[in-house]
């Protein structure tokens, strides 16, 4: 379905103002956002799957879920005003492949790939199986996608779909 805005709402929260200070009592004397001054041709999004949790010796796995868009992810709100970012042909990427942790932890579990292949279609890559999936079976990935990939869509390529859902 639908649901561009949503499925940038994690990005944006990324991207907002927020106060910096050391001190969680402290009155916060500066901001930091994240802005774009140029636009990669491919875009990494590294998602935090892992966790310390107090005294212990192994990272917690964390299963948060994140939606993300197939097409049409657009980077320029988050453009820098008057950067090479702004004043790019196009701000929009399309997802070409993604790297899902499967498992509980850190030291156990096992990871699989999905790539997009050049006519459209979505290959599961899990050791030496390979299948076909559906681009709802892509999307399924929310609570364990942990690599992103996107290639950025060139200006005039009608390859950009503006709501997200693949379709």
């Amino acid at each position: 379905g639908g649901g561009g805005d949503a499925r940038t709402s994690s990005l944006a929260a990324l991207a907002a103002p927020s106060a910096a200070s050391r001190k969680a009592s402290a009155v916060p004397r500066a901001t930091k956002q994240l802005t774009f001054c140029a636009l990669p041709p491919t875009l990494c999004i590294v998602l935090k799957r892992f966790c310390w949790l107090g005294d212990t010796d192994a990272p917690a796995k964390v299963n948060t879920r994140v939606a993300f868009p197939l097409d049409g992810l657009d980077l320029s709100p988050f453009c820098a005003p008057n950067s090479d970012a702004s004043r790019a042909p196009s701000a929009y990427y399309n997802l070409v492949s993604i790297v899902v942790h499967h498992g509980v932890s850190l030291r156990s579990g096992h990871y699989t790939a999905f790539a997009r292949h050049d006519d459209d279609t979505w290959w599961h890559f899990n050791d030496l199986k390979v299948r076909r999936v559906n681009d709802a079976h892509v999307l399924a990935q929310e609570d364990g996608a942990y690599l992103l990939f996107y290639e950025r869509v060139d200006a005039g390529d009608d390859d950009a779909d503006d709501d997200g859902d693949g379709s």
